[in-house]
């Protein structure tokens, strides 16, 4: 929020100009507090003021609302010019307060936490009420610490904010101990899940049950809070700081100056406020946010629905890709492995694919031949008719690459076998995941924290291929028999192709449910051989060639050269080393599909 620089790893940003309600950032949450929007606080793996150690990215603490903002004086940096006259920037705070009608917060509750997030008695969460607020003239004794040097009080003109309150940012509220020690409520409601409706998770958009945006003017009650009226601005503030009286308002003479009966003094560099007890009162949600946009917990699933009564077309649905919140634990989990479920921090396995289960290809959709294969390219393809097989082979030529060739099934009975046969596999064992895609193979400008899924489900048998993607790798006499026979029929179509024994000793086999697909990339790795061949199974899918030139910051700006439909029983096939080296390939699918690609990889 704000103009910050990073002073180095390890230290928090720390402003190089004032925050303004005119920033991005700031005004949302500006707005956001004058028209009562309900937010969502998302606390992440770094955030040090947690009182449990995260093994996980993030968690979703819960629906919030900003009941007050208000702007601090902070010390302008080493190294950093001050702005004008002053030495300090404006910084801005928000206060974030729990919406009542949640319930109690689910990291409130012991029972609602993992093993290893249990609280201790120590940093359970508490907050008790003071029996006598505290008084202005009780704070005098506070103040030894600060200096008593004066100050010319010269604020420059600041352009106040449009929004009738004030607020306090997480960062502020959390950072004093006694923030996370309160007791919300009273009532012992849980967060939970809303009721079944057997839908698979992601088949249902969130909707909002009211407009989050509203005109509604209700003001909250001050009352809660010891106040002062600044003799300075004329304006009425709580008392934030048991420090003493400190006016917000960056127009004020005032501002960000203790009172005292010595007169006002500075805050000094590094001398770190209380939060005024009374002020860390939970504040009562406002009638018009009772009601929230929705619930964050995913709707639950009825487990009888997935065992016996599965839709065939939800088999390779985006349904089955979507991530599940564990029903035991609580935490949510991408979907990792094809057959099932599973929760990656208790186990527990939630909805499993039937040992049989299997989509048949009528079911498809959309099923259609291609003509040909469809192909947009640069170069006109060569027809080759392979009378061994009656198969019909398209032969693309990549200019100084090599060439593809697009093989069209005239048989396509092993392929339907082929077909079932993987997803009985696949609902059986553990064979196919998603796994981690490395570091490389992650293209983007900023830094990500976590692990990134590959979108798709695969399997390496015979020797391990080394590609973006952390994949399982079995050997071959270790592998489902289906892989095998995929390999036998992607040789076979291939030496006749190419009119030579072509041998394989690896095959990496993958599983795509409906929107997952495999983006740019390139099958080049220390040596590999000059033939890569891949057959098509299930839904048809797109494929595209691209050249590596014409590149800006690793990534191409290069136009599709070849583009073509591989239809089930498809083969496709590579030749030529320079293919690897000089273009980028992706594969598009329709729906349901299973890829198998053979290749040659030498240890040198």
């Amino acid at each position: 929020m704000g103009v910050l620089i990073p002073m180095n790893w390890f230290s928090p940003p720390t402003l190089q100009a004032d925050q303004s309600p005119t920033d991005a950032r700031i005004e949302t949450l500006l707005q956001a507090a004058e028209r009562r929007t309900p937010l969502v606080l998302i606390a992440g793996k770094g955030y040090e003021q947690l009182p449990w150690k995260l093994d996980c990215a993030y968690v979703v603490l819960g629906w919030y609302w900003i009941s007050y903002t208000w702007v601090e004086a902070e010390p302008v940096g080493k190294g950093i010019s001050p702005p004008g006259a002053r030495d300090y920037f404006h910084r801005y705070k928000i206060r974030f307060d729990w919406i009542k009608s949640q319930g109690e917060p689910w990291w409130h509750c012991e029972s609602y936490l993992p093993l290893h997030f249990a609280i201790s008695q120590k940093n359970r969460p508490i907050f008790t009420v003071p029996q006598t607020p505290e008084c202005a003239s009780a704070h005098e004794e506070a103040v030894s610490g600060l200096r008593t040097e004066a100050r010319l009080n010269t604020p420059e003109p600041f352009l106040p904010v449009n929004s009738g309150f004030i607020v306090n940012s997480p960062d502020s509220l959390l950072s004093n101990n006694d923030v996370m020690q309160r007791d919300f409520l009273k009532d012992k409601i849980m967060y939970r899940a809303a009721e079944s409706s057997g839908e698979w998770p992601g088949d249902k958009e969130m909707t909002s049950c009211l407009p989050v945006i509203t005109d509604q003017t209700e003001e909250p009650p001050i009352h809660l809070y010891d106040t002062f009226v600044c003799p300075n601005c004329h304006e009425n503030t709580p008392l934030i700081y048991k420090e003493g009286q400190i006016c917000v308002k960056p127009s004020c003479p005032a501002f960000f100056l203790l009172r005292t009966t010595c007169g006002l003094l500075p805050i000094p560099p590094g001398f770190s406020l209380t939060f005024n007890s009374p002020f860390l009162l939970l504040r009562p949600t406002p009638k018009s946010l009772e009601n929230l946009p929705y619930n964050l917990v995913p709707s639950s699933i009825d487990e009888n629905i997935s065992e016996g009564a599965e839709c065939e077309a939800s088999l390779g649905g985006r349904a089955l890709w979507k991530g599940w919140v564990c029903t035991d634990c609580k935490r949510a989990n991408c979907r990792y492995r094809w057959e099932v479920w599973e929760c990656r921090h208790c186990g527990n396995l939630f909805a499993p694919l039937g040992l049989d289960a299997s989509i048949p290809l009528s079911s498809l959709s959309p099923n259609f031949p291609s003509f040909m294969g469809d192909a947009m390219t640069v170069n006109k393809g060569r027809i080759i008719v392979l009378s061994s097989t009656k198969n019909i082979a398209i032969a693309y030529d990549l200019p100084d690459a090599g060439t593809v060739y697009h093989v069209i099934s005239h048989d396509r009975r092993v392929a339907d076998k082929l077909f079932h046969d993987y997803q009985v596999e696949a609902a059986r064992g553990f064979w196919f995941q998603r796994r981690a895609l490395k570091a490389k193979a992650i293209n983007l400008q900023f830094v990500v924290r976590g692990t990134l899924l590959a979108q798709h489900f695969a399997i390496n048998s015979g020797v391990p291929y080394k590609y973006n993607v952390d994949t399982l790798s079995v050997p071959f006499d270790q592998s489902p028999p289906c892989v095998l026979a995929a390999l036998n029929l992607i040789s076979s179509g291939t030496s006749d192709v190419l009119k030579a024994e072509t041998r394989f000793n690896e095959i990496l086999s993958v599983m795509y449910r409906e929107g997952q697909k495999m983006s740019w990339h390139d099958d080049g790795e220390p040596g590999l051989g000059p033939v890569v061949a891949s057959l098509c199974l299930g839904s048809p899918a797109n494929i595209s060639f691209r050249s590596k030139a014409n590149q800006a910051n690793g990534i191409s700006c290069a136009e599709v050269t070849l583009s073509f439909i591989l239809s089930h029983g498809d083969i496709m096939i590579m030749q030529g080393r320079d293919i690897q080296k000089k273009y980028h390939h992706r594969a598009m699918p329709y729906g349901l599909r299973i890829a198998a690609t053979a290749r040659m990889i030498s240890d040198s």
